[in-house]
């Protein structure tokens, strides 16, 4: 137990927001809260996995991202691609053709912040990575982005009891660490086109009590559209009209201001 007052000394010492390195974003005070759960929810395809390793990459905070989703030379290769420039068929060909880049040595020397977890398939085993990831760095990650909630969500008699389920979990693990936890979700299936904006109803199985802060993504070429649904600290729109226009570039894992 503590008193307020004592909160809030200690806390004047430690950043509670992870701030997305978008413009947009960023002039109408949206971020990621410490020690609560977030969520972005989009269509397949559309990017869920590019922008959460974007903010993973960008942050700099101690991260541990559990990819259920995946694989680890999938995530390397998406990893090299945004922290290089390079294409992903370039970095595909560098490292099959066994190229020892000092370029490439560098790129992942930038991205040791973040620690891959490819064999979590539960939220007990999430809590596990969590724990070995404390016992070997002597303090919990910042920032655990589960990609994505279907992957890890096991167990319960149907999808919503086993997805609810997951996140009153994941939601007790972001208080117990302090760390923001991200978990990458799918719109419901009238949104399954990702071509238009999807409200805060519109995530799969209704998740939207637990989660502090949610966006939503849509595509509409070059184009793909951020919209705040979800902000207890700040501005919001549950049914997506507060939207940040970004250009994501595929080839090379990044999004790009694009006011």
């Amino acid at each position: 137990m503590q008193s307020l007052d004592r909160v809030v000394r200690r806390g004047a010492t430690v950043a509670h927001q992870i701030h997305l390195p978008f413009a947009g974003l960023r002039r109408i005070g949206f971020g990621l809260a410490m020690g609560q759960l977030g969520m972005i929810a989009a269509a397949p395809g559309v990017g869920k996995s590019a922008l959460a390793l974007q903010v993973a990459l960008s942050s700099g905070l101690r991260t541990l991202y559990v990819s259920a989703d995946t694989d680890a030379w999938t995530m390397s290769v998406r990893t090299l691609a945004h922290n290089t420039g390079h294409p992903q068929s370039y970095i595909n060909q560098c490292l099959e053709g066994g190229y020892a880049l000092e370029e490439l040595d560098v790129a992942l020397w930038e991205a040791r912040h973040v620690q891959f977890s490819f064999d979590s398939y539960t939220t007990r085993e999430i809590h596990s990575d969590v724990q070995a990831y404390g016992t070997v760095h002597g303090s919990f990650p910042e920032l655990i982005v589960v990609d994505n909630l279907m992957n890890c969500a096991r167990g319960g008699e149907d999808d919503l009891s086993s997805q609810t389920k997951a996140m009153d979990e994941l939601h007790a693990l972001a208080q117990q660490t302090g760390a923001h936890v991200l978990v990458l979700h799918h719109a419901t299936g009238s949104y399954d086109d990702g071509d238009r904006q999807i409200p805060l109803s519109g995530l799969a199985n209704k998740l939207s009590k637990l989660p502090a802060q949610v966006l939503t993504l849509y595509r509409k070429d070059p184009h793909v559209f951020m919209c705040v649904v979800k902000h207890r600290q700040g501005k919001a729109d549950p049914s997506g009209g507060l939207q940040v226009r970004l250009r994501f570039d595929g080839d090379r894992q990044t999004y790009l201001d694009q006011e």
